[in-house]
């Protein structure tokens, strides 16, 4: 079967996205209004609630996913890592593990900084949503002169060894489409995104970059 040229399959996604929100929002008032008149207790309420919830996943997927295929190259700027990663830390929710940055301020790159940022944003809100309080985030970053820009993020979640994605994918946070969102982006930037288990708890993602 043919595939799908990529215009065509924005377009796909866009009107599948518009076409389930509508009956989603729906759904959504019509479990609060339910709530509202009927203050439910016990299993019911927490029936509802969870509703509420599933509604708001399947909106964050389709959310996602047209971010995913909208996602392309852009014009590259010139933008210290040390204050990318300041500014994806301060767009996180607050989370319960501290968050700590180690690294020089003089690496630049050059590059499509929205990319950049769409993968710093879901690493993190995967690393400060797994991190259990008493543990550490790590953001570090680094690269010489001659070689590619990395950037790391470690997280203190439940760790596995295999380095398999898919125990990573069922622990992602939200939709559960982070790890595509940053692939891709690192793909158009010219890089690619490696993850490894550490030891003795937690997972590594890191950015590798070609400097610009």
């Amino acid at each position: 079967m043919e595939r799908l040229p990529h215009w065509e399959l924005t377009e796909v996604i866009s009107r599948l996205g518009h076409q389930v929100r509508n009956p989603l929002a729906t759904i959504q008032s019509s479990i609060q209004l339910v709530q509202l008149l009927t203050r439910p207790e016990g299993e019911v309420a927490d029936y509802l609630v969870g509703a509420l919830q599933e509604v708001a996943r399947i909106d964050r997927l389709l959310r996602d996913l047209q971010r995913l295929v909208r996602l392309a190259p852009g014009s590259p700027i010139r933008a210290g890592i040390r204050d990318l990663v300041e500014r994806a830390v301060a767009r996180c929710p607050t989370p319960a593990a501290a968050v700590r940055l180690e690294g020089p301020d003089l690496i630049e790159v050059q590059l499509a900084v929205d990319l950049l940022q769409v993968a710093l944003d879901e690493l993190l809100q995967r690393a400060t949503t797994v991190t259990p309080a008493g543990y550490d985030v790590v953001i570090r970053w680094g690269g010489d002169e001659s070689g590619p820009i990395w950037v790391e993020v470690d997280d203190g979640g439940p760790a596995d060894p295999s380095g398999s994605l898919r125990p990573i994918l069922r622990t992602w946070p939200g939709s559960g489409l982070g790890p595509f969102l940053a692939e891709r982006a690192c793909t158009l930037l010219g890089g690619h995104l490696e993850w490894e288990a550490v030891q003795p708890r937690g997972h590594r993602f890191r950015i590798v970059l070609q400097r610009g």
